[in-house]
């Protein structure tokens, strides 16, 4: 609603109660806008890693095994609005990489001549062992995916077929259907929602006390992340809540009671959508972050059995602690171990090893670690050859057929390897963006801080000597949102009284906990704690001003759609903004 200026500055000419009243349907709100449509959406697994029970070779599934023809760049089409990888991706392993725009896909030049370019890091020009030419354009990311999701088609028009729909939900097809969905490749999404909504419903009136599994929590993080890449809700899959059986009141006790990939996947699922664990439940973050700290071994890495660090265990450690990393010492520090255990084990190929083989699975794992933490998986690099972890996922593709090899020694693409090459490329992209794949949630909101009084709520444009103006009669405040990035964390403190973030929220607020005593005057004192290790000084003074209170509620009910267009999910935002106009005096709410 956008309103002319009037009788008192920054009012507008409608009456702030003619507003209201408009906004405020009375009686059933639910009955008076109607119900919206309800999204469907589920997907799929745990570890993702060759060390699920399928072994570390995995088998092939029969319907993937054939292959066809490339599947057209027109079928690559965004399923989330969340990010766009329309924008074309420059992948570079080396300096060299740079050097090489202008060359086409095929390695000539523009003039035809047999130019040399980059992918990767490595040259078209480059001969292997045996002298045979390096394929650059096999190591291009859109060839890659084109192909392999020709592969996964085989003779069907869809991944998501029905033959593959069947084995919902398992380890086999949660993560094709979650990687598919992260890269934003169209396929038959809401096909898979029903199978996993049919699925859960069996499976819990078979066994109305596990549910999904009697020892394994991962089969709930799992599914809780293939069902918000296919845009479901976890919370309700077959009349179930995956968040809470499988996570904060765990079905089978404590989530790591399969081992500490347990409580990777359950703090993974829970901060997907940044959920809430309600008063009373049986784990709560901190007991998922303090199992993981303990379980770290020796060399700096986790394991699942023993005490011998593994290369694909301690990456899933990372990247399920990435997200507290700025704010939490203790984990900086488990992180930094972590990565340096990882980068220790880059070959000059550029990829890593897992129980004595360079595989697939290992090197993809690593770069999603990486890029989790921000860090360019492209800029991981060998000291001995430069080649880039990058580099060393590109040599398991299946030139042939699509798809991508378990080991080198390989002549078939993998199902396995093919799922986390996937993911590990949609993680490069989404790191690109500035965001992790394994968050859901909106991103932050680094323009303006956010605050509230009671229920109205006030904005100041974000800075680092940002001013606050609040009503006269306000002595404490509620940071609703700090603009800091999506993975940073800061301290409020007032006096000698420190606040700290809470985490970003599913709308991308970046809440801070409790409320802050203010007066007239009052200068916060901010420290920012950026992902990448830096700090930064804020402050933010509050002004008290007579008329600052009705110009937030304006702000408020200006920020709200047109009475006709208000839909159930305004419901809560239409009732603060009619309690914080009430709360307004006489003079103020007549003051146009």
């Amino acid at each position: 609603m956008q309103h002319a200026a009037g009788g008192c500055p920054g009012f507008s000419l409608w009456p702030v109660s003619a507003r209201a009243d408009a906004l405020e349907t009375g009686g059933d709100f639910r009955e008076a806008i109607g119900e919206p449509a309800s999204s469907d959406g589920e997907l799929s697994d745990e570890t993702g890693s060759q060390e699920e029970s399928a072994g570390k070779d995995g088998d092939l599934d029969a319907e993937n095994s054939d292959a066809a023809g490339t599947v057209g760049e027109e079928e690559i089409t965004a399923v989330e609005e969340q990010v766009d990888f329309s924008e074309e991706i420059v992948v570079t392993g080396t300096a060299e990489t740079e050097e090489a725009d202008g060359a086409d896909a095929s390695g000539t030049g523009a003039d035809g001549g047999n130019e040399e370019i980059m992918v990767f890091g490595l040259s078209d020009l480059d001969t292997d062992e045996e002298g045979n030419l390096r394929s650059a354009d096999a190591g291009a990311l859109d060839t890659m995916l084109q192909n392999t999701v020709s592969w996964l088609k085989g003779s069907q028009s869809s991944v998501l077929n029905d033959d593959f729909l069947s084995g919902v939900s398992s380890t086999a097809t949660d993560w094709t259907a979650f990687s598919l969905g992260r890269l934003g490749i169209s396929d038959n999404y809401s096909g898979f929602l029903a199978a996993a909504d049919a699925y859960v419903r069996e499976s819990y009136e078979e066994d109305p006390e596990y549910g999904l599994s009697y020892s394994k929590a991962t089969e709930w993080h799992r599914l809780t992340l293939a069902v918000l890449a296919a845009g479901g809700d976890p919370t309700s899959v077959g009349g179930q809540d995956l968040i809470a059986d499988g996570v904060y009141n765990c079905l089978i006790g404590d989530p790591w009671t399969q081992g500490v990939n347990g409580a990777f996947w359950g703090l993974l699922a829970l901060d997907s959508r940044g959920y809430e664990v309600p008063e009373g439940a049986a784990y709560d973050r901190d007991d998922l972050i303090r199992y993981i700290l303990d379980s770290q071994v020796p060399g700096g890495g986790w394991t699942l059995y023993g005490s011998q660090a593994d290369v694909d265990m301690t990456a899933m450690a990372v990247y399920a602690l990435a997200p507290y990393y700025a704010g939490n010492a203790e984990v900086r520090s488990a992180v930094d171990a972590g990565l340096a255990f990882l980068r220790n084990g880059i070959s000059a190929d550029g990829d890593l090893e897992s129980d004595g083989d360079y595989n697939c699975e290992s090197t993809a794992q690593t770069i999603v670690a990486f890029a989790a933490m921000g860090i360019d998986p492209s800029s991981v690099t060998s000291p001995e050859s430069g080649k880039s972890l990058l580099d060393g996922l590109a040599q398991y593709y299946n030139t042939d057929t699509g798809g991508f090899r378990h080991t080198l020694e390989d002549a078939a693409s993998n199902s396995m390897a093919t799922d986390q090459a996937l993911y590990a490329i949609a993680a490069y992209r989404y790191c690109q963006k500035g965001l992790s794949i394994w968050d859901f949630k909106s991103p932050s909101d680094t323009s303006s801080y956010r605050i509230s009084a009671g229920s109205t709520v006030y904005t100041a444009e974000a800075s680092a000597d940002a001013v606050l103006k609040v009503g006269a009669g306000v002595k404490e405040i509620r940071i609703d949102n700090i603009p800091v990035g999506n993975y940073d964390a800061a301290e409020v403190r007032a006096g000698e009284t420190v606040f700290s973030t809470a985490g970003r929220t599913a709308d991308g607020s970046f809440p801070v906990e409790g409320t802050i005593p203010v007066a007239d005057g009052t200068v916060l004192q901010i420290t920012v704690y950026r992902q990448n290790g830096t700090e930064e000084n804020w402050t933010l003074t509050v002004q008290t001003d007579t008329a600052a209170e009705a110009r937030a509620v304006i702000r408020q009910i200006d920020s709200l759609p047109d009475a006709a267009d208000l839909t159930l999910e305004d419901a809560d935002a239409v009732k603060t903004a009619r309690t914080a106009f009430e709360a307004l005096g006489e003079e103020e709410k007549e003051c146009a």
